[in-house]
Protein backbone atom coordinates (compact mmCIF):
# COMPACT_ATOMS: atom_id res chain seq x y z
CA UNK A 1 0.00 0.00 0.00
CA UNK A 2 1.36 3.80 -0.99
CA UNK A 3 1.07 6.35 1.68
CA UNK A 4 1.09 9.80 1.29
CA UNK A 5 4.11 11.83 2.93
CA UNK A 6 1.97 13.48 6.20
CA UNK A 7 0.26 9.79 6.79
CA UNK A 8 3.48 8.02 6.13
CA UNK A 9 5.19 9.81 8.83
CA UNK A 10 2.30 9.71 11.34
CA UNK A 11 2.57 5.67 11.01
CA UNK A 12 6.25 5.97 11.68
CA UNK A 13 5.44 8.48 14.81
CA UNK A 14 2.51 6.14 15.77
CA UNK A 15 5.20 3.84 16.07
CA UNK A 16 7.39 5.35 18.31
CA UNK A 17 9.84 7.24 15.68
CA UNK A 18 10.18 10.70 16.91
CA UNK A 19 10.49 12.55 12.88
CA UNK A 20 8.21 15.31 12.67
CA UNK A 21 5.06 15.54 10.21
CA UNK A 22 6.49 18.87 8.39
CA UNK A 23 7.13 18.67 4.48
CA UNK A 24 10.51 16.90 3.52
CA UNK A 25 11.58 20.27 2.09
CA UNK A 26 12.38 22.04 4.93
CA UNK A 27 16.02 21.92 4.97
CA UNK A 28 16.55 21.73 8.69
CA UNK A 29 14.90 18.28 8.34
CA UNK A 30 17.36 16.46 5.49
CA UNK A 31 18.83 14.30 8.46
CA UNK A 32 15.22 12.89 9.32
CA UNK A 33 14.69 12.57 6.04
CA UNK A 34 18.26 10.74 5.34
CA UNK A 35 17.07 8.67 8.42
CA UNK A 36 13.84 8.03 7.32
CA UNK A 37 14.97 6.54 3.74
CA UNK A 38 17.71 4.65 5.81
CA UNK A 39 14.63 2.91 7.76
CA UNK A 40 13.07 2.55 4.59
CA UNK A 41 15.96 0.74 2.68
CA UNK A 42 16.72 -1.33 5.79
CA UNK A 43 12.75 -2.47 5.82
CA UNK A 44 12.97 -3.75 2.15
CA UNK A 45 16.35 -5.55 2.20
CA UNK A 46 14.86 -7.24 5.51
CA UNK A 47 11.07 -8.31 3.41
CA UNK A 48 12.94 -9.01 0.18
CA UNK A 49 15.55 -11.24 2.30
CA UNK A 50 12.53 -13.13 4.11
CA UNK A 51 10.39 -13.27 0.51
CA UNK A 52 14.05 -14.84 -0.44
CA UNK A 53 14.71 -16.98 1.88
CA UNK A 54 11.35 -18.82 1.99
CA UNK A 55 11.07 -19.01 -2.29
CA UNK A 56 14.25 -20.87 -1.21
CA UNK A 57 13.02 -23.10 1.64
CA UNK A 58 9.74 -24.16 -1.25
CA UNK A 59 12.12 -24.70 -3.67
CA UNK A 60 15.36 -26.37 -1.86
CA UNK A 61 14.49 -28.38 0.82
CA UNK A 62 14.44 -32.13 1.35
CA UNK A 63 10.85 -33.20 1.44
CA UNK A 64 9.78 -35.80 4.31
CA UNK A 65 8.62 -39.13 3.53
CA UNK A 66 5.08 -39.54 3.19
CA UNK A 67 4.81 -43.62 2.32
CA UNK A 68 6.60 -45.58 -0.60
CA UNK A 69 4.58 -47.03 -3.82
CA UNK A 70 6.64 -49.56 -4.60
CA UNK A 71 10.50 -50.54 -5.27
CA UNK A 72 11.02 -48.34 -7.75
CA UNK A 73 10.51 -45.06 -5.71
CA UNK A 74 12.54 -41.88 -4.56
CA UNK A 75 12.21 -39.37 -2.64
CA UNK A 76 12.18 -35.91 -4.26
CA UNK A 77 15.60 -33.95 -2.54
CA UNK A 78 18.34 -31.40 -2.90
CA UNK A 79 21.58 -31.77 -3.56
CA UNK A 80 23.55 -33.16 -0.04
CA UNK A 81 26.94 -35.34 0.52
CA UNK A 82 24.83 -37.96 1.20
CA UNK A 83 25.83 -40.84 -0.91
CA UNK A 84 23.30 -41.98 -4.24
CA UNK A 85 21.14 -44.92 -4.41
CA UNK A 86 20.88 -46.56 -7.69
CA UNK A 87 16.82 -48.16 -7.99
CA UNK A 88 16.45 -50.41 -10.87
CA UNK A 89 12.99 -50.05 -13.00
CA UNK A 90 11.47 -53.43 -12.85
CA UNK A 91 11.43 -55.48 -16.72
CA UNK A 92 13.34 -52.32 -17.92
CA UNK A 93 17.93 -51.62 -17.93
CA UNK A 94 16.56 -48.56 -16.38
CA UNK A 95 18.78 -47.02 -13.26
CA UNK A 96 16.99 -44.18 -11.31
CA UNK A 97 19.45 -42.25 -9.25
CA UNK A 98 17.88 -39.33 -7.95
CA UNK A 99 14.43 -36.88 -8.12
CA UNK A 100 14.03 -33.05 -8.08
CA UNK A 101 11.14 -30.72 -8.26
CA UNK A 102 12.17 -28.79 -11.35
CA UNK A 103 10.38 -25.24 -10.95
CA UNK A 104 11.80 -23.70 -13.94
CA UNK A 105 9.26 -25.35 -16.20
CA UNK A 106 5.44 -24.56 -16.62
CA UNK A 107 3.69 -26.51 -16.06
CA UNK A 108 6.15 -27.41 -13.24
CA UNK A 109 7.79 -31.07 -13.51
CA UNK A 110 9.65 -33.79 -11.34
CA UNK A 111 13.11 -34.56 -12.88
CA UNK A 112 14.56 -38.02 -12.36
CA UNK A 113 17.81 -38.75 -13.36
CA UNK A 114 18.37 -41.99 -14.67
CA UNK A 115 21.11 -44.34 -16.32
CA UNK A 116 19.62 -45.53 -19.27
CA UNK A 117 20.39 -47.98 -22.25
CA UNK A 118 20.15 -46.11 -25.31
CA UNK A 119 18.97 -49.12 -27.53
CA UNK A 120 16.34 -49.91 -25.51
CA UNK A 121 12.44 -48.95 -26.15
CA UNK A 122 11.16 -47.98 -22.93
CA UNK A 123 7.56 -46.01 -22.11
CA UNK A 124 7.66 -45.27 -18.77
CA UNK A 125 5.08 -44.18 -16.16
CA UNK A 126 4.81 -41.74 -13.12
CA UNK A 127 3.48 -42.06 -10.32
CA UNK A 128 3.33 -39.15 -8.18
CA UNK A 129 2.83 -39.39 -4.07
CA UNK A 130 1.18 -35.59 -3.40
CA UNK A 131 1.07 -33.99 -0.19
CA UNK A 132 -2.52 -34.27 0.31
CA UNK A 133 -2.10 -38.02 0.24
CA UNK A 134 -3.58 -38.25 -3.51
CA UNK A 135 -1.72 -40.31 -6.22
CA UNK A 136 -1.26 -39.02 -9.82
CA UNK A 137 -0.25 -41.36 -12.50
CA UNK A 138 1.07 -39.47 -16.04
CA UNK A 139 3.47 -40.89 -18.64
CA UNK A 140 7.39 -40.52 -18.12
CA UNK A 141 9.14 -37.89 -20.94
CA UNK A 142 12.90 -39.39 -21.41
CA UNK A 143 15.11 -36.83 -22.71
CA UNK A 144 19.00 -38.84 -22.97
CA UNK A 145 22.25 -36.69 -22.26
CA UNK A 146 23.30 -36.04 -26.21
CA UNK A 147 27.13 -36.68 -24.20
CA UNK A 148 27.05 -40.33 -23.93
CA UNK A 149 30.89 -40.61 -26.35
CA UNK A 150 29.38 -44.02 -27.86
CA UNK A 151 28.45 -46.11 -24.90
CA UNK A 152 25.84 -48.13 -24.38
CA UNK A 153 24.44 -46.56 -21.62
CA UNK A 154 23.82 -42.86 -21.30
CA UNK A 155 22.62 -40.64 -18.69
CA UNK A 156 19.13 -38.91 -19.14
CA UNK A 157 16.03 -37.28 -17.38
CA UNK A 158 12.76 -38.29 -17.12
CA UNK A 159 10.42 -35.87 -16.61
CA UNK A 160 6.84 -36.04 -15.35
CA UNK A 161 4.46 -33.39 -15.25
CA UNK A 162 2.96 -32.42 -11.88
CA UNK A 163 -0.75 -31.72 -12.14
CA UNK A 164 -2.46 -28.19 -10.75
CA UNK A 165 -4.06 -30.58 -8.27
CA UNK A 166 -1.05 -32.03 -7.12
CA UNK A 167 0.15 -30.00 -3.70
CA UNK A 168 3.98 -30.91 -3.72
CA UNK A 169 5.02 -34.80 -4.19
CA UNK A 170 6.75 -36.23 -1.45
CA UNK A 171 7.84 -39.33 -3.23
CA UNK A 172 7.68 -40.40 -7.56
CA UNK A 173 7.68 -43.81 -8.65
CA UNK A 174 8.81 -44.85 -12.06
CA UNK A 175 7.68 -47.69 -14.17
CA UNK A 176 7.28 -49.50 -17.24
CA UNK A 177 3.91 -49.38 -18.73
CA UNK A 178 4.54 -52.46 -19.44
CA UNK A 179 4.42 -53.48 -15.69
CA UNK A 180 0.48 -54.32 -14.10
CA UNK A 181 0.93 -51.19 -11.64
CA UNK A 182 1.40 -50.58 -7.24
CA UNK A 183 0.12 -52.84 -4.67
CA UNK A 184 0.11 -51.06 -1.36
CA UNK A 185 -0.13 -53.35 1.16
CA UNK A 186 -2.00 -52.58 4.36
CA UNK A 187 -1.91 -54.83 7.49
CA UNK A 188 -4.65 -55.87 9.39
CA UNK A 189 -4.07 -57.06 12.35
CA UNK A 190 -7.85 -57.19 14.15
CA UNK A 191 -7.35 -61.17 15.11
CA UNK A 192 -4.66 -59.55 17.94
CA UNK A 193 -7.77 -57.60 19.30
CA UNK A 194 -10.46 -60.02 18.46
CA UNK A 195 -10.98 -63.80 17.91
CA UNK A 196 -11.91 -63.48 13.91
CA UNK A 197 -14.37 -66.04 12.06
CA UNK A 198 -12.88 -67.58 9.69
CA UNK A 199 -16.45 -68.18 8.16
CA UNK A 200 -19.30 -66.20 6.79
CA UNK A 201 -21.68 -67.75 8.92
CA UNK A 202 -21.07 -68.40 12.39
CA UNK A 203 -21.64 -72.14 11.70
CA UNK A 204 -19.15 -71.94 9.19
CA UNK A 205 -16.10 -70.56 11.81
CA UNK A 206 -16.69 -69.58 15.48
CA UNK A 207 -15.10 -65.92 16.39
CA UNK A 208 -16.12 -63.09 17.40
CA UNK A 209 -16.56 -61.09 13.93
CA UNK A 210 -17.50 -61.88 10.36
CA UNK A 211 -14.60 -63.11 7.85
CA UNK A 212 -11.62 -61.80 9.64
CA UNK A 213 -13.74 -58.46 9.90
CA UNK A 214 -13.93 -57.93 6.03
CA UNK A 215 -16.90 -55.53 6.04
CA UNK A 216 -14.96 -53.08 8.46
CA UNK A 217 -11.98 -53.38 5.74
CA UNK A 218 -14.22 -53.02 2.92
CA UNK A 219 -15.27 -49.40 4.52
CA UNK A 220 -12.17 -48.66 5.60
CA UNK A 221 -10.48 -49.01 2.11
CA UNK A 222 -13.44 -47.03 0.85
CA UNK A 223 -12.62 -43.86 2.88
CA UNK A 224 -8.91 -44.18 2.76
CA UNK A 225 -8.79 -43.86 -0.77
CA UNK A 226 -12.34 -41.32 -1.57
CA UNK A 227 -10.22 -38.87 -2.31
CA UNK A 228 -7.42 -40.67 -3.86
CA UNK A 229 -9.06 -42.61 -6.71
CA UNK A 230 -12.09 -41.33 -9.30
CA UNK A 231 -13.16 -45.56 -8.39
CA UNK A 232 -12.79 -48.00 -6.23
CA UNK A 233 -13.05 -52.01 -7.00
CA UNK A 234 -14.20 -54.17 -4.09
CA UNK A 235 -13.44 -57.38 -4.37
CA UNK A 236 -11.42 -60.15 -3.27
CA UNK A 237 -8.10 -61.47 -4.08
CA UNK A 238 -9.34 -64.53 -5.92
CA UNK A 239 -12.28 -62.12 -7.86
CA UNK A 240 -10.83 -60.35 -11.34
CA UNK A 241 -13.39 -57.70 -12.92
CA UNK A 242 -12.28 -58.60 -16.62
CA UNK A 243 -13.16 -55.83 -19.45
CA UNK A 244 -14.51 -58.08 -22.44
CA UNK A 245 -13.91 -55.50 -25.13
CA UNK A 246 -11.36 -53.57 -23.93
CA UNK A 247 -8.06 -54.40 -21.96
CA UNK A 248 -8.03 -52.07 -18.99
CA UNK A 249 -9.76 -51.12 -16.31
CA UNK A 250 -8.97 -46.73 -17.21
CA UNK A 251 -10.66 -48.05 -21.05
CA UNK A 252 -13.52 -49.71 -19.39
CA UNK A 253 -14.72 -46.87 -17.01
CA UNK A 254 -15.82 -44.71 -19.76
CA UNK A 255 -17.49 -47.19 -21.43
CA UNK A 256 -19.26 -47.50 -18.55
CA UNK A 257 -20.31 -43.89 -17.71
CA UNK A 258 -21.54 -43.44 -21.34
CA UNK A 259 -23.85 -46.65 -21.09
CA UNK A 260 -25.05 -46.56 -17.60
CA UNK A 261 -24.25 -42.78 -16.93
CA UNK A 262 -21.43 -41.65 -14.24
CA UNK A 263 -22.37 -41.42 -10.69
CA UNK A 264 -23.41 -44.94 -9.98
CA UNK A 265 -22.27 -48.43 -8.68
CA UNK A 266 -21.50 -50.80 -11.28
CA UNK A 267 -22.25 -54.36 -10.34
CA UNK A 268 -20.15 -57.39 -12.04
CA UNK A 269 -22.09 -60.42 -12.46
CA UNK A 270 -19.82 -63.60 -10.97
CA UNK A 271 -18.65 -66.49 -12.96
CA UNK A 272 -16.92 -69.48 -10.90
CA UNK A 273 -14.01 -71.12 -12.17
CA UNK A 274 -13.67 -73.85 -10.28
CA UNK A 275 -9.47 -74.45 -9.09
CA UNK A 276 -10.22 -77.91 -8.59
CA UNK A 277 -10.76 -78.61 -12.22
CA UNK A 278 -8.25 -78.73 -14.80
CA UNK A 279 -8.71 -79.24 -18.57
CA UNK A 280 -5.94 -79.15 -20.96
CA UNK A 281 -5.71 -75.45 -22.23
CA UNK A 282 -3.39 -73.51 -24.62
CA UNK A 283 -1.15 -70.55 -23.96
CA UNK A 284 2.46 -71.13 -22.00
CA UNK A 285 2.80 -72.99 -18.99
CA UNK A 286 5.05 -71.36 -16.36
CA UNK A 287 7.12 -74.30 -15.38
CA UNK A 288 9.21 -71.99 -12.85
CA UNK A 289 5.95 -71.74 -10.64
CA UNK A 290 5.95 -75.30 -10.08
CA UNK A 291 5.63 -76.23 -6.33
CA UNK A 292 4.76 -72.61 -5.53
CA UNK A 293 1.89 -72.69 -2.80
CA UNK A 294 -1.61 -70.70 -4.52
CA UNK A 295 -3.50 -70.97 -7.50
CA UNK A 296 -2.05 -70.64 -10.93
CA UNK A 297 -5.41 -68.86 -12.59
CA UNK A 298 -4.13 -69.52 -16.05
CA UNK A 299 -4.56 -73.26 -15.57
CA UNK A 300 -8.65 -72.47 -14.81
CA UNK A 301 -10.07 -71.47 -17.90
CA UNK A 302 -13.49 -73.72 -17.57
CA UNK A 303 -16.26 -71.95 -15.56
CA UNK A 304 -19.39 -73.27 -14.39
CA UNK A 305 -22.70 -72.22 -16.52
CA UNK A 306 -24.45 -69.10 -15.30
CA UNK A 307 -27.73 -70.30 -13.26
CA UNK A 308 -30.62 -67.84 -13.80
CA UNK A 309 -31.35 -68.80 -10.02
CA UNK A 310 -27.79 -67.37 -8.76
CA UNK A 311 -26.82 -64.78 -11.47
CA UNK A 312 -27.39 -62.02 -8.93
CA UNK A 313 -25.73 -63.48 -6.18
CA UNK A 314 -22.50 -62.96 -5.04
CA UNK A 315 -21.57 -59.94 -7.32
CA UNK A 316 -18.78 -57.19 -6.72
CA UNK A 317 -18.86 -53.68 -7.53
CA UNK A 318 -16.77 -50.56 -9.04
CA UNK A 319 -18.24 -47.57 -7.34
CA UNK A 320 -17.10 -44.44 -7.16
CA UNK A 321 -16.43 -43.44 -3.57
CA UNK A 322 -17.28 -40.22 -3.00
CA UNK A 323 -20.89 -41.45 -3.56
CA UNK A 324 -21.22 -43.78 -0.77
CA UNK A 325 -21.85 -43.43 2.83
CA UNK A 326 -21.43 -47.66 3.66
CA UNK A 327 -20.60 -50.81 1.38
CA UNK A 328 -21.05 -54.31 2.47
CA UNK A 329 -19.82 -57.22 1.08
CA UNK A 330 -21.70 -57.62 -2.08
CA UNK A 331 -23.14 -53.98 -2.72
CA UNK A 332 -23.82 -50.12 -1.24
CA UNK A 333 -25.83 -50.68 2.40
CA UNK A 334 -25.72 -46.58 1.88
CA UNK A 335 -25.54 -43.93 -0.66
CA UNK A 336 -25.13 -39.94 -0.99
CA UNK A 337 -26.81 -38.46 -3.83
CA UNK A 338 -26.45 -41.68 -5.63
CA UNK A 339 -28.46 -42.52 -8.91
CA UNK A 340 -28.57 -46.39 -8.08
CA UNK A 341 -26.57 -48.97 -8.77
CA UNK A 342 -26.69 -50.62 -12.57
CA UNK A 343 -25.97 -54.18 -13.71
CA UNK A 344 -23.18 -54.04 -16.01
CA UNK A 345 -23.93 -56.46 -19.48
CA UNK A 346 -21.24 -59.84 -19.14
CA UNK A 347 -20.33 -59.09 -22.63
CA UNK A 348 -19.09 -56.03 -21.62
CA UNK A 349 -16.98 -56.92 -18.22
CA UNK A 350 -17.55 -59.63 -15.97
CA UNK A 351 -15.96 -61.21 -12.76
CA UNK A 352 -13.94 -64.09 -12.98
CA UNK A 353 -13.61 -65.94 -9.49
CA UNK A 354 -11.06 -68.73 -9.46
CA UNK A 355 -12.34 -70.73 -6.37
CA UNK A 356 -13.63 -74.70 -5.30
CA UNK A 357 -16.38 -75.73 -7.39
CA UNK A 358 -19.70 -74.47 -6.41
CA UNK A 359 -21.96 -76.60 -8.21
CA UNK A 360 -20.46 -79.90 -7.13
CA UNK A 361 -22.53 -82.06 -9.09
CA UNK A 362 -21.81 -80.25 -12.58
CA UNK A 363 -19.63 -82.75 -14.59
CA UNK A 364 -16.50 -81.59 -16.12
CA UNK A 365 -17.69 -81.82 -19.92
CA UNK A 366 -20.43 -79.40 -18.44
CA UNK A 367 -18.24 -76.59 -17.86
CA UNK A 368 -17.25 -74.25 -20.45
CA UNK A 369 -14.07 -72.69 -21.91
CA UNK A 370 -13.22 -68.90 -21.50
CA UNK A 371 -9.71 -67.55 -22.24
CA UNK A 372 -10.04 -64.11 -21.84
CA UNK A 373 -7.34 -64.28 -19.05
CA UNK A 374 -4.54 -65.60 -21.84
CA UNK A 375 -4.62 -62.11 -23.28
CA UNK A 376 -3.09 -60.96 -20.13
CA UNK A 377 -0.79 -64.17 -19.65
CA UNK A 378 2.49 -62.32 -21.04
CA UNK A 379 2.52 -59.66 -18.57
CA UNK A 380 1.21 -61.46 -15.70
CA UNK A 381 3.67 -63.84 -16.07
CA UNK A 382 6.60 -61.39 -16.40
CA UNK A 383 4.98 -59.29 -13.05
CA UNK A 384 4.54 -62.44 -11.19
CA UNK A 385 7.96 -63.62 -11.99
CA UNK A 386 10.08 -60.60 -10.63
CA UNK A 387 8.19 -60.50 -7.54
CA UNK A 388 8.76 -64.30 -6.89
CA UNK A 389 11.95 -63.62 -7.58
CA UNK A 390 12.48 -60.66 -5.20
CA UNK A 391 10.44 -62.22 -2.04
CA UNK A 392 13.02 -64.98 -3.20
CA UNK A 393 10.72 -67.60 -3.88
CA UNK A 394 12.01 -68.90 -6.81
Amino acid sequence: MLFSDQRFLKALKKNGLNISAMGFQQPHLQKQKQMMYFILLCVAVFITFKISERYLQEVSQILKPAGKLGNTVTQLQTPTKDAASFIAVNMTKTLLVSAYLEHRTNPQQVRVIAVVLREETVIYRCVLLCRNNQVHVSDGDLQIHTDHFGFRYGTADILCVIPSSCDTPSHVAVSSAAFKGFLEVIPWSMSSFLNVSRGWLPLHGPGDIHYFGQITALNDCLYRNMYRSKYVALHDIDELILPQTVKTWTELLPLLESKYTPNKCYMFENNVFPNNVMLPRSGTDPARWRGVPGVDILAHLHQEPVSKDHVYEKFKIIVNPRLVVSVSVHGVLKSHSMNGCAWVDRNIARMYHTRAQMQIDLPSDQLIYDGRLLSYSETLIKAVNVMLSESRIL
